[in-house]
C-alpha cells in the first residue's frame, strides 16, 4: 500500500469535520432517547450504506468480506461500537467540550503506543509532540476545577479505546483493503447493537 500523507492529512479533516457534526446530533439525540437504542439504529443505517456501496463494487460481497486478520477486524469493531458508546453517554454527563479535550488525547496514546505495536520508528520530535499535547488537554481540562469521578474517567477509558482501534487500523491495512476493514466495522457495530440495543428501547436515557 502506498502511504499518501497529503491526502491522508485531507481525510483527516474531513473525518474530523464530519464527525463533530455527529458528535453534535449524537449529543441532541441522548437528551431524549436510550444511547444503546441511538447507536443501534445508527448502525442499522450504517450497514445498509456499506453493504449498497459493496454490493456496486466487482465481485460485491464476497471480495470486501474477505479478510486475513479477521480476529483483530472484529476486534476493531468491538472497540470502535464500545468507543461511540462512551462518547455518546458523556455528552450527556460532561457535555461536549469536556468530553471531546479527553478524547482528543487519544492520537497522544497511537504515537505512545505505535512503537511497541506497530514497530514504527518515533523520533524525539513526535515524543515532544505527545507531551505538548497531554499539556495541552491539560489546561483545557482545568485539573484546579476538574473533579474525579466514574463520568469524568470514562471518556479517559473512550480515549485508550479509539487509540488502539486506530492502531489495529493500521494493523490490518498492511493486508486488507480500507474497504473491507470498514465494512467488518460496520457489521460487527450492526450485529453487536442489534442483540445489545432491543434490550433498552423504552429505556431511560442510559
Amino acid at each position: 500500500m502506498i502511504n499518501n500523507v497529503k491526502n491522508g492529512i485531507l481525510l483527516i479533516i474531513l473525518a474530523t469535520l464530519f464527525f463533530a457534526t455527529m458528535d453534535g446530533v449524537s449529543r441532541y439525540l441522548a437528551e431524549t432517547y436510550n444511547v444503546f437504542v441511538i447507536n443501534m439504529i445508527r448502525s442499522w443505517v450504517l450497514a445498509i450504506l456499506v453493504i449498497s456501496i459493496s454490493l456496486r463494487k466487482k465481485n460485491g460481497l464476497k471480495k470486501v468480506i474477505t479478510t486475513k486478520q479477521p480476529c483483530i477486524q472484529f476486534i476493531r469493531g468491538i472497540l470502535l461500537i464500545l468507543a461511540i458508546l462512551i462518547g455518546v453517554y458523556s455528552f450527556t454527563t460532561l457535555g461536549l467540550v469536556q468530553t471531546h479535550s479527553i478524547l482528543s488525547s487519544f492520537p497522544l496514546i497511537v504515537v505512545a503506543f505505535s512503537g511497541p505495536i506497530l514497530k514504527e520508528k518515533i523520533g524525539i520530535q513526535r515524543w515532544m509532540a505527545v507531551l505538548f499535547g497531554f499539556i495541552g488537554v491539560l489546561i483545557i481540562l482545568n485539573p484546579a476545577d476538574f473533579i474525579i469521578s466514574f463520568d469524568a474517567l470514562l471518556p479517559v477509558a473512550g480515549a485508550f479505546v479509539l487509540g488502539f482501534y486506530t492502531i489495529l487500523t493500521r494493523k490490518v491495512s498492511e493486508t486488507d483493503t480500507s474497504e473491507t476493514s470498514f465494512f467488518w466495522v460496520a457489521m460487527v457495530g450492526c450485529v453487536v447493537m442489534s442483540i445489545i440495543g432491543p434490550f433498552f428501547l423504552g429505556a431511560n436515557i442510559f
